[in-house]
């Protein structure tokens, strides 16, 4: 059936017969695709277009396989059944899938070491009605990578929710503190991020809140670092609310909100950090 215009989306028939000259020309068993999409002709072609011409359409696969790399790409010609392959290295990376986020969520609830750090928040997860209970979500783990990854390795970052039910909203109950850092590339868990045991174990007192390794009080914004303490500037102060986002530990009944209230104040200018 001939192409109704040269930037006509991909058929069904194509796709499945970019795949057949895929693993034919590239016979690795643990190779899948994580996304497919037409490589657009020259704009010559488009213009000199006219109804019924024949037209090349090529298909690019980006996927992984058994290498340790960032994937593949794949340019097939499904007109005339040319192949292409190129290594994705460096930063260059196949995107992520349906098959990547079921690992990563696999080998976090399997890691002893994060199973530990769930069941130190008073959480059961000791059946598999527990874990079904406790909702991981992968995240990509882009901007910084884990030292612990090597250069090239595929990697996200797990966070977790707990709900009281099957009914529940998932993102009611957030496990605060917990990151599970995944390599896909080697299919483990290479480090579990339990910020939440160092900041409650702290002697700070009952009206700090807790954000990774920061400390908000009323009075004062402090990083914390290696044996010194110092008092943030009201710039730096409020980039770092905005860095560690998702890190937050409540301890006892302090509220969210006040965190809430330190950044509006702060940004109003209403509170001194002096």
């Amino acid at each position: 059936m001939p192409i109704p215009h040269p930037f006509h989306p991909m058929t069904s028939d194509e796709i499945e017969r970019a795949v057949v000259i895929f693993r034919a020309h590239h016979n690795d068993e643990h190779a899948f695709f994580s996304s497919v999409g037409l490589i657009e002709p020259e704009k010559s072609v488009v213009q000199t277009f006219s109804t019924g011409d024949d037209v090349i359409r090529k298909i690019r696969l980006l996927g992984i396989d058994s290498q340790d790399d960032g994937g593949f790409e794949a340019d097939i010609n499904v007109t005339t059944g040319g192949f292409a392959l190129k290594r994705l290295t460096g930063h260059a990376q196949a995107p992520y899938g349906f098959a990547d986020l079921g690992l990563a969520v696999k080998l976090t609830k399997a890691h002893e070491g994060w199973l530990d750090a769930v069941r130190a928040r008073d959480i059961k997860v000791d059946s598999e009605e527990d874990l079904e209970l406790v909702q991981v979500d992968p995240w990509p783990a882009g901007g910084y990578a884990h030292p612990s990854l090597p250069d090239g390795h595929r990697g996200l970052r797990c966070i977790a929710f707990v709900k009281s039910d099957a009914t529940d909203n998932g993102y009611a109950r957030p496990i605060h503190g917990l990151i599970a850092h995944v390599d896909l590339t080697s299919g483990q868990v290479i480090d579990v991020e339990n910020v939440a045991k160092e900041a409650l174990a702290g002697e700070q007192s009952a009206g700090s809140i807790f954000l990774g390794d920061i400390v908000l009080s009323r009075k004062e914004v402090m990083l914390l670092g290696k044996g010194d303490q110092r008092v943030l500037g009201r710039d730096e102060a409020l980039l770092k609310l905005g860095q560690i986002s998702g890190r937050l530990t409540v301890r006892g009944q302090i509220l969210v909100c006040r965190l809430l209230e330190l950044e509006r104040n702060l940004r109003a200018g209403q509170l001194s950090l002096d």
